[in-house]
């Protein structure tokens, strides 16, 4: 409890407007396509305003000779941003374009200015902590909730448990992927710190917590990411360990998913069901003839899933469903291919330095986000999508992994000797 208040109270402006961001994102309300491309505006629209100007005034206060940070996904990034707001100009929904544009625009700035200060490593990773910690507390809302108040904090399921944990902010899926991630990160750290260790003990009991949210809200994403993200930690730093316990413990998953667990992995759905992804190879067909409709331009970011389910409709889903659940094809119906120039090679940046910190064995607690970020982005919007976890640590990590490149690669200049001193012993 005392590192928690020593971290709370090393807060900055910066970090304060990255909470605003975050408390504004939770501020909505489920609409069906056409309430959300008809430009209404209700109370959780200026909820999520005042959050967004907030943040604004936060960061404007910051702001004093503008310079480039140079870190390469977030250059990226701030040219999506700007790309997504531009969209507005020629959005189906302006008004949702625009709420979700500034969000994102504001976060990427959040961690621009971040990354302009003398101790900017440092900051970046309470940024990614902070994430974690907000996001990690609604989870926990939810789990209580989950207990005294089931019917509001759960989905019904026909599945091994006949509810799935969720909330009225959070999906059963997000509720999963993120309680996921979450694991992982603590149990990465469990790994880098030594024996004995204080916090050690700390980040075991946040890593075992969380790893059940996955299991309770029946999120088979969420089991997936857990599944991989602890096996591969384990062959980075304990690969003898892993031989014995990981492939073993895997291959009696397999047999038990055919038999007793397969109920649980289904989740009362058929094989059928299960071999579509949910219907989700449904969406991204109907999402490609989508494309075509506006290729270079998209149809306004943040709503070319609406766009779309507003044309055609998709029976076996719900009315409310918000994405095509698919980051890339995400992008493509929001911004076109002029957005998606600037998104892919940001993303493919990212992941390619979180692999290539995973190879070699360094800042395993950032670099294993590369499982859920490419997850998060294949089977949901991720980070295709509007502002949420997965694009607020990918913001924060990619651009502490560029400035802990560019530090090891910066030339150490030569040092003149010390001037001589003069020998006190002469007359």
């Amino acid at each position: 409890m005392n590192g928690l208040l020593r971290f709370a109270g090393a807060t900055n402006r910066l970090e304060l407007a990255w909470l605003a961001l975050w408390a504004g994102t939770i501020s909505f309300a489920q609409r069906t396509a056409a309430e959300s491309l008809s430009g209404a505006i209700d109370a959780t629209h200026l909820q999520r305003v005042a959050f967004v100007g907030l943040a604004t005034l936060l960061v404007a206060s910051t702001i004093g000779r503008l310079r480039l940070p140079r870190s390469e996904p977030l250059t990226l990034m701030l040219l999506y941003g700007g790309v997504a707001l531009a969209s507005t100009l020629w959005s189906a929904s302006p008004v949702a374009t625009a709420g979700k544009a500034a969000e994102l625009l504001v976060a990427v700035l959040v961690v621009w200015q971040t990354a302009r200060l003398p101790d900017a490593p440092l900051r970046l990773l309470r940024l990614f902590d902070w994430a974690l910690l907000f996001n990690g507390a609604l989870l926990l809302v939810a789990l209580a909730g989950y207990v005294v108040a089931p019917t509001l904090f759960s989905e019904p399921s026909v599945g091994f448990f006949r509810h799935q944990l969720a909330a009225p902010y959070m999906s059963a899926n997000a509720v999963a992927v993120l309680g996921a991630t979450i694991a992982i990160v603590a149990f990465a750290r469990v790994l880098l710190l030594r024996p004995g260790h204080g916090r050690r003990a700390t980040y075991a009991i946040i890593a075992l917590v969380f790893a059940g949210f996955p299991f309770l809200a029946q999120g088979r994403t969420g089991i997936a990411i857990l599944a991989v993200g602890v096996s591969v930690l384990m062959l980075r730093r304990r690969p003898s360990l892993a031989t014995l316990i990981v492939f073993p413990a895997l291959a009696i998953l397999g047999v038990m998913l055919l038999t007793e667990l397969s109920s649980f992995i289904l989740r009362g759905q058929n094989p059928t069901q299960v071999e579509t992804l949910s219907g989700r190879t449904r969406l991204w067909d109907a999402a490609i003839a989508g494309i075509a409709d506006s290729p270079w331009v998209g149809a306004g970011f943040g709503i070319g899933g609406r766009e779309v389910f507003a044309k055609e409709e998709l029976l076996g889903f719900g009315e409310t469903i918000s994405s095509v659940h698919n980051g890339l094809l995400e992008v493509l119906l929001g911004t076109g291919v002029l957005g998606f120039v600037v998104w892919a090679p940001a993303v493919l940046w990212g992941v390619g330095q979180g692999l290539r910190l995973l190879a070699v064995n360094r800042e395993l607690d950032l670099a294993i986000l590369v499982v859920p970020w490419v997850a998060r982005t294949v089977m949901s919007t991720g980070l295709g999508g509007w502002l949420d976890p997965m694009i607020g640590t990918f913001l924060a990590a990619t651009t502490y992994f560029a400035l802990r490149r560019r530090a090891a690669h910066r030339p150490v200049r030569p040092q003149p000797p010390p001037p001589l001193r003069e020998d006190p012993r002469r007359p």
